[in-house]
């Protein structure tokens, strides 16, 4: 793997080394940003299995996220919360048809109010555009990303493009992973994040192979491309 253009802007690591390097301590916020396909939910897996307990919120009827998190060994719960001793388990609502909604969103508010309150969870959010639209639980969210040093909760979000992702995934996550993307609009918007420099972030992305990802320390500035194995 080829280091990044540009001293001091960015190095290339291969995944087990990375996994060594990377530091995500309880309360950071971790947010994924990239197309499908690119390798998200696949990283996801990698870094969730760092954590005694974590919930996967599965919004689709049939979700291929959760038969990827179920042969991890993740079980399914449909109801919250789940028996003491599922430390890693996938909370799908009952959803069969579009009359289920309203069921859907209350049950997942009500699991993340429950997090919010005894804490120590890490929860993942795939499809965040459709949970902050469709679902309407931004504020809910948004309440996480703001406490959640403070409550022990960490909140890992992927999203599909930068402009589908909410203020609060910006500006409360420590940690940024991030695929290619050709689209303008899209370059803007990741140049915003962290310290790291805004034209290296954006000619980077612009020329990545589609399953490298780079990743930002918000704090730090560190940039590191990688590619999960």
């Amino acid at each position: 793997m080829v280091a990044l253009a540009g001293p001091g802007q960015g190095s290339a690591l291969a995944w087990p080394e990375f996994g060594q390097r990377f530091a995500w301590r309880q309360g950071e916020h971790v947010t994924l940003i990239g197309p499908t396909g690119c390798g998200k939910t696949t990283l996801a897996r990698a870094i969730l299995g760092r954590r005694d307990y974590v919930v996967v919120v599965a919004t689709k009827p049939r979700d291929p996220v959760v038969d990827s998190f179920r042969k991890a060994g993740f079980r399914v719960t449909r109801t919250w919360p789940p028996p003491p001793t599922w430390q890693h388990v996938v909370f799908q609502p009952r959803h069969q048809r579009r009359d289920d909604l309203p069921h859907v969103r209350a049950a997942i508010a009500a699991m993340l109010d429950d997090v919010y309150v005894s804490g120590g969870w890490c929860v993942y959010v795939d499809e965040l555009w459709y949970c902050t639209g469709r679902l309407r639980l931004g504020d809910h969210l948004t309440d996480l990303w703001a406490q959640g040093r403070a409550l022990g909760v960490s909140l890992v979000a992927a999203a599909q493009r930068p402009r589908h992702v909410p203020l609060a995934a910006y500006s409360q996550a420590t940690h940024f992973f991030l695929w290619a993307t050709g689209d303008e609009g899209d370059l803007a918007r990741v140049g915003e994040f962290g310290r790291a420099d805004r034209r290296f972030v954006q000619q980077t992305l612009a020329s990545f192979p589609r399953h490298d990802t780079l990743y930002l320390h918000a704090i730090e500035g560190t940039a590191i491309r990688t590619r999960v194995a």
